[in-house]
């Protein structure tokens, strides 16, 4: 009886501790899966809660070096994301529809804004949309708002979230940041109000 009851006891101590090593395993994957959401691989901080109104799209793997710059366009009805990768590679996403990215074989046109020759022998841009059309650039002619402030807090707040060392671009007009690695693309919707808020005095 003995005999019996400590066999018992031995097996309910294995069934227990390998219980303890599945629910260890699934916190170390829970986690890991967390740390992950980052492009560069790892959160700054798992402590950084996500900013409200912040969802992530799409993750999109890529290879190669690091992006050296990103830049969109919009070129016949179809707007595209260019993450340049040393001299060399170039990867073009089709962002026309932010719930379907895709990755394509697609090469960048030149912009050309159309021009109409006046009376006096000048030329003045006509109003028509060209065919295509420049959109933010990360690097070239870049503006304060199409890269991420460290100085401003709402993208101080992603940059803790979502990590310092990758390129980002942010597209505002469509609610869109672009956080680049070398080993994936990660694309955020940030549905924060930037107007300006004229009910301040």
């Amino acid at each position: 009886m003995q005999e019996i009851l400590s066999k018992m006891s031995n097996g309910i101590v294995k069934k227990t501790v390998s219980i303890g090593f599945l629910l260890f395993g699934l916190t170390m994957f829970t986690h890991a899966l967390a740390m992950n959401l980052d492009p560069t691989g790892a959160v700054s901080s798992v402590n950084v809660p996500a900013p409200p109104r912040v969802k992530i799209l799409a993750q999109i793997p890529l290879r190669g070096l690091s992006p050296t710059r990103m830049y969109t366009q919009w070129e016949y009805g179809r707007t595209y994301l260019y993450i340049e990768q040393g001299d060399k590679q170039l990867t073009s996403i089709d962002i026309t529809r932010k719930q379907i990215l895709r990755v394509v074989d697609h090469h960048p046109e030149q912009p050309i804004a159309p021009q109409l020759e006046s009376a006096d022998g000048g030329s003045i841009e006509m109003f028509r949309q060209p065919g295509v059309r420049a959109g933010v650039d990360n690097v070239r002619d870049r503006g304060k708002l199409s890269i991420l402030q460290p100085d401003d807090p709402r993208d101080a707040q992603l940059l803790r979230f979502f990590g310092y060392n990758a390129s980002n671009l942010a597209d505002r007009d469509r609610r869109l940041i672009f956080f680049a690695s070398p080993t994936r693309l990660l694309i955020v919707e940030d549905e924060r109000w930037y107007g300006v808020d004229y009910t301040v005095n």
